[in-house]
């Protein structure tokens, strides 16, 4: 694969390393031609990226060639920076004037560069790539402007806790100063000011559309839902509220490639499964415990109790029972088949058989909503025994 930036490289090894710097910039004339040869070597590798991309004509070898120019050019603007203290350092005083207008003159060229990459070949660009040092200076400085602005302009005061949340997190990253974050990171930082900035009618859709998945904001998103629900006493209010709200997050759709923090989940989804657990933890508590047939087994045609469980309810329950009921250890999968034989449960309204195997089963495996669901059914059974 060709390297388009190898004269530019060469260049830089020459005039900036501190191990081969010797005092060039000694007169005007130098300046001059290093300066022109700068500016002309910018446009040859713009026109040679972009012929040498026409001339491919196959989307995955243009996508590793503009990738690998792109990774050089960061390493070249990254070892530009970092060779300017020792070159300043070893040229002195007498130097530093020519040698900072070449430094700038360089920087400008790969920052040019790197922004036409990025312009032009946006759909091959590596965003997952770390940006360079100067790129990373120039964001954290745009980055403090705009929460300066955010904080001393008129902003809509309904909206304040939010801002802050927001605030705070961009001010976590401009202490915390790390070294180095990727170009997908800086563009999703940049969008989150920009709706700042933008003072939308409902920051709070807009930022679930951004996938703004910090675990804060979370936090806030279902405060307001509950702060909602405190406010009415029936439990078909707070039903019809909850799944309105299910249908409002169904309906809000997150930008794709776009994520605030990846050990969490999308946001959209983080708020859609924990409405849906708690719809279906109200659904399930709204109901009696047990059904009992009105005229002993006749009623039933399975002769068996009727119990408003879910197998894994119904599992859990009965491992509780004999942890702290049963005098000596029972044989569980005796215990599964006799309970087998007395109850059965309910599933879509439809009567249900209960084989031994599937409640032995759950003897051992508790998903999160049946143990929420027993907890409450065993706060209720506690209520009811201190009214007897």
């Amino acid at each position: 694969m060709k390297y388009e930036l190898a004269i530019l490289d060469n260049f830089i090894e020459a005039n900036f390393n501190p191990a081969n710097l010797f005092s060039e910039f000694y007169e005007e004339a130098d300046l001059l031609a290093k300066t022109k040869f700068i500016r002309e070597e910018r446009e040859r590798i713009r026109f040679l990226l972009m012929a040498e991309a026409f001339k491919l004509n196959d989307d995955s070898k243009i996508q590793i060639h503009i990738r690998h120019n792109q990774k050089a050019i960061v390493f070249l603007a990254d070892r530009l920076v970092n060779f300017k203290k020792p070159c300043i350092d070893k040229i002195g005083s007498f130097l530093k004037e020519y040698f900072l207008i070449i430094y700038d003159e360089v920087l400008a060229c790969l920052e040019f560069l790197l922004d036409f990459v990025e312009t032009y070949f946006c759909q091959y660009f590596d965003i997952d790539l770390n940006v360079p040092e100067y790129y990373l200076v120039k964001f954290y400085s745009e980055i403090t402007e705009s929460i300066r602005i955010i904080n001393t302009e008129n902003i809509d005061k309904k909206e304040n806790e939010l801002i802050q949340i927001i605030c705070n997190n961009l001010n976590r990253y401009i202490e915390d100063n790390p070294t180095s974050l990727t170009f997908r990171k800086v563009y999703y930082l940049r969008k989150l000011v920009d709706i700042l900035l933008l003072q939308p009618t409902n920051l709070e859709i807009e930022l679930i559309r951004l996938n703004f998945n910090d675990p804060i904001f979370y936090k806030y998103c279902s405060k307001k839902v509950i702060a909602e629900l405190e406010q009415v006493n029936s439990i078909k209010e707070r039903l019809y509220i909850m799944f309105l709200k299910l249908k409002e997050f169904k309906q809000i759709s997150t930008e794709p490639l776009l994520i605030y923090r990846l050990d969490c989940p999308n946001i959209n989804n983080w708020l859609i499964d924990w409405l849906s657990e708690e719809i279906a933890f109200q659904e399930k508590t709204t109901n009696t415990l047990m059904v009992m047939p009105s005229n002993g087994f006749s009623d039933s045609p399975s002769q068996k109790y009727e119990l408003n469980l879910s197998v894994g309810q119904l599992g859990l329950l009965s491992r509780l029972f004999m942890e702290f009921c049963f005098y000596d250890r029972p044989v569980y999968k005796k215990v599964a088949s006799d309970i087998s034989r007395v109850f059965c449960t309910k599933k879509a309204g439809k009567v249900e058989d209960l084989s031994k195997e599937s409640v032995f089963g759950k003897f051992y495996k508790h998903d999160k909503i049946s143990k929420e669901i027993i907890l409450e059914i065993l706060l209720r059974m506690a209520n009811r025994v201190r009214e007897l």
